[in-house]
């Protein structure tokens, strides 16, 4: 594991709860906060740890439901859970934290950025069927990943004109969110967490250019520029 402190842990679980209530522009401005007090204490050499971001939280929810088409490649969608929850008292890992609308907004952003070949807005059955997910967002080399859902599957997600709509596409999310979560329910929470700071972790490493097992103030400024030009490009902002 990438060391950085004893507390990483708590320290994450922090900075993540920040990162969820948070827009991105308020993130940045805390950061540029938490950067300037930790270099007038600490100088360039900071040891502070920046924690997981949305798309990292809504890229690891794609893959989990990638994951589960593999066995249920036509689950049926629950279309009374489909509500967008308003940032509240939850941190960024509690798994209602998926459906904020800005979470939301970055897992179809970049699902559509990677199936919508002909950028018509939709899913036509062969964009859906050959959709894969760039592991970019995840900050982690490798090939991109595939679903297995069918076609009826597809069918009950598109309606009638058999062409996947963005916010059709949102309330296909929002449908599997039950099935979802008894998914991850067999997950102890404690393993959940420690799964994903472990992921996370991994993106920290490959910024570690010096390989000291922490990140300069330095180093994190090109981890936060790469992962704010990412959501970018998803968001189109």
């Amino acid at each position: 594991m990438f060391h950085r402190n004893r507390h990483i842990g708590s320290f994450v679980l922090g900075l993540a709860i920040t990162a969820c209530q948070a827009p991105q522009k308020q993130q940045d401005e805390a950061i540029g906060a938490q950067d300037a007090a930790s270099e007038s204490a600490q100088g360039d050499a900071s040891e502070g740890v920046v924690g997981p971001d949305e798309a990292f939280f809504a890229a690891r929810y794609l893959q989990h439901v990638f994951a589960y088409s593999r066995t249920q490649a036509s689950p049926s969608l629950d279309s009374a859970s489909g509500l967008v929850v308003g940032p509240g008292s939850f941190s960024a890992f509690d798994y209602q934290a998926n459906f904020t609308e800005f979470r939301l907004r970055l897992m179809t952003a970049s699902l559509f950025a990677e199936g919508d070949l002909d950028q018509d807005g939709s899913l036509s059955p062969p964009e859906f069927q050959t959709l894969k997910m760039d592991p970019a967002i995840l900050g982690a080399p490798g090939e991109k990943l595939s679903h297995a859902f069918d076609r009826s599957f597809f069918e009950r997600a598109a309606g009638a004109d058999e062409l996947l709509q963005i916010d059709e596409c949102v309330s296909m999310l929002q449908g599997l969110g039950p099935l979802m979560k008894t998914e991850l329910d067999r997950i102890p929470l404690q393993d959940q967490r420690r799964q994903l700071i472990q992921a996370w972790e991994k993106v920290l490493g490959r910024y570690d250019t010096d390989q000291n097992g922490s990140l300069s103030l330095y180093e994190q400024r090109d981890l936060r520029k790469d992962r704010a030009l990412l959501i970018s490009r998803l968001t189109g902002e």
